[in-house]
């Protein structure tokens, strides 16, 4: 049990499991909240115009 604590302490940090499971959140939280500020920027509403019968 000793070695496989020891063998799991000296794995690099990037290389832990458990610190991508905390940060899969935040990670996918920045990517979704950009992708959700590009579809609203592109996909703009149009104008009304002030005399909207004539159109």
């Amino acid at each position: 049990m000793k070695a496989a604590q020891d063998e799991q302490a000296k794995k690099p940090w990037f290389k832990q499991p458990w610190l991508w499971f905390v940060l899969s959140v935040p990670i996918a939280s920045v990517i979704l909240s950009s992708i959700m500020v590009t579809v609203a920027v592109v996909g703009r509403d149009t104008l009304v115009s002030d005399n909207y019968y004539k159109d």
